[in-house]
């Protein structure tokens, strides 16, 4: 029985050697892990799933200027001594018919002795203090900080300052995630998102809300990097094709979500309040979510990388191949040196493509 089985395991071995050599890929690391678990399996969907239902709250943290400073109608709040005149009536005699919106009004104290007095001889001056309609919003970031008039760029700061929070992001979590491994800084940025997305939601200043609004766009541009990248080293063959496009799909849906949950929510923090509640709920990750098993072979970790791909060989019902090839397995992985920064520099090829990727996003 045992001659039975050694025989057995044997060929089997000498079955996925034959295998291998069809598929050898000039990179080791993937070589070990496309003959443990294979290109694609039911480990893999796990994986790749997770990776990208963290699409969802990068939708929702990007888009969401839209609902948190749609265009909002305001006007000049009427002074009591124009207390005679009516809300309307005010509206249409206090600001020029050529200006948009009311930032400069006609001096309410002339207006107030001589309200027919030709408009052209009476000064403008700024307004102190609006009235915005919530009709459609009940609060935005608008009506909260009077981002109008003169302070309407803000509202345009407000996106930038998102987007370089995702560049700053995609460039430091990265670096960590090679340096202590795709979990760790995953988690970080998880829990990063949720800490600052709740803190938007209830700070009353405003340069407060652009602290942590920048900070959850780091977050943000972070976890994009790390789960982009996990969810390509868990795949090989044709599914390092596939999968990169699939992990977009949940971007798509989280601004339909978005768009849902802003028409039920018309008060920005209310809808800030949500998105980050939903988001906190990514923490679990921390229970169902694995070390990259290719990045513990590349440093080293054998024992590990090991561990992790016995479950994975497991789940994709690859359980054997794993122990016929232990030995193989464990005298192969050798810790790899990573290349600094200066290797990128240096390569002719690596320069050229990361120009015109630049320059096509």
């Amino acid at each position: 029985m045992k001659s039975f089985i050694s025989h057995s395991s044997e060929r089997n071995l000498q079955h996925y050697k034959e295998i291998s050599k069809k598929n050898e890929s000039k990179d080791p690391l993937d070589n070990i892990t496309y003959k443990v678990i294979g290109d694609f399996g039911k480990w893999q969907f796990k994986i790749a799933l997770l990776m990208a239902l963290l699409k969802l709250p990068m939708a929702w943290y990007q888009l969401n200027i839209l609902f948190l400073a749609p265009p909002q109608n305001f006007w000049c709040v009427k002074p009591k001594i124009l207390s005679q005149y009516t809300d309307d009536e005010w509206r249409d005699i206090c600001a020029p018919k050529i200006e948009e919106h009311p930032c400069l009004i006609f001096d309410p104290d002339i207006l107030a002795i001589a309200p027919y007095m030709d408009r052209a001889l009476i000064p403008l001056v700024p307004c102190q203090k609006f009235v915005y309609d919530t009709s459609i919003f009940s609060r935005t970031i608008i009506s909260d900080w009077n981002l109008v008039c003169t302070r309407h760029w803000l509202i345009h700061f407000t996106q930038a300052v998102m987007m370089w929070g995702v560049v700053c992001g995609g460039i430091l979590f990265p670096m960590c995630a090679d340096r202590y491994g795709r979990k760790n800084p995953l988690m970080a940025g998880i829990v990063i998102q949720c800490v600052a997305g709740f803190l938007t939601s209830v700070v009353r200043q405003y340069w407060i809300f652009m602290i942590s609004w920048f900070i959850l766009a780091v977050a943000i541009g972070g976890l994009g990097v790390v789960s982009f990248v996990m969810s390509i080293e868990v795949v090989s063959g044709k599914w390092r094709t596939v999968i990169p496009i699939l992990y977009q799909v949940p971007f798509g849906v989280g601004n339909a979500i978005l768009a849902g949950l802003a028409y039920f929510l018309r008060d920005w923090r209310h809808l800030e309040f949500s998105l980050s509640v939903i988001s906190s709920l990514f923490i679990l990750y921390y229970f169902v979510m694995e070390e990259s098993p290719r990045w513990l072979l590349a440093t080293g970790q054998t024992q590990k990388a090991y561990e992790i791909l016995e479950k994975a060989a497991k789940m994709n019902g690859r359980e054997h191949i794993l122990k016929d090839m232990k030995h193989l397995f464990i005298n192969q992985v050798q810790k790899q040196n990573t290349p600094g920064f200066m290797a990128f520099i240096k390569s002719k090829s690596m320069r050229k493509n990361t120009v015109l990727l630049s320059l096509n996003w």
